[in-house]
């Protein structure tokens, strides 16, 4: 028993066309056209991704880094973002060890530098307000070096910056670094130069002329 072969003309031409050359010239990826990352750099590579972040804004929380959230305006800001659910706070105060701004920066993507001294010698104006807005400022470029991300800093300064006192001095020394730092590197910066300010838990007796006026009336 013999089956025909079916001679048919089926118009194959009209449906098939030849491959392209270079569609099959792709290498397998093999030892000697690849690199094997590291932590930090894979980590790179991934943030240069649009598709990354994307996933990274649905999923993860905003880190924030707060300086002296044990003030008054620190514990009140903190009060306010902890009422929102996609942001995460991490604090700095004077008990702290600044050998770990480096790590705690790192964690962050914004920071927000209230930690000042209103009330004290001279010397330990510039050393709180001038020197420590420094090392901030510097362990944020290294971070951003380090792992190619944008961190910026909101930095509170005072009205009393343009007064010639030793608070206001060390204020606008500080102002005047940022300013410099800022045009020096990639760092982003934001200085608010707040006048007298009111809330919960402001003292009387202290800088605030309203809860002074509460108080005693």
């Amino acid at each position: 028993f013999c089956i025909k072969p079916d001679l048919r003309d089926l118009n194959y031409s009209k449906y098939f066309e030849d491959g392209k050359n270079n569609y099959s010239d792709f290498q397998e990826y093999n030892s000697q056209n690849t690199i094997r990352l590291n932590q930090f750099e894979m980590v790179n590579l991934l943030k240069k991704s649009n598709l990354f972040w994307k996933i990274m804004n649905l999923k993860s929380k905003k880190v924030i880094l707060i300086t002296g959230s044990n003030g008054f305006i620190g514990k009140n800001f903190e009060m306010r973002l902890r009422e929102i659910d996609s942001i995460e706070i991490i604090t700095f105060n004077k008990d702290n060890d600044k050998s770990v701004l480096f790590e705690l920066i790192s964690k962050c993507s914004a920071v927000f530098h209230f930690a000042a001294v209103n009330r004290s010698k001279e010397d330990v104006f510039d050393e709180e307000n001038y020197e420590f807005t420094k090392i901030i400022c510097d362990q944020i470029i290294k971070v951003q070096d380090k792992f190619n991300n944008l961190i910026p800093i909101h930095f509170t300064s005072s009205s009393q910056a343009i007064l010639d006192n030793p608070y206001g001095k060390s204020k606008l020394k500080a102002e005047n670094y940022i300013k410099y730092i800022s045009k020096e590197s990639n760092l982003k910066a934001f200085i608010y130069r707040l006048p007298g300010v009111f809330g919960k838990g402001c003292k009387p007796n202290y800088n605030s002329v309203i809860a002074t006026f509460c108080h005693n009336i």
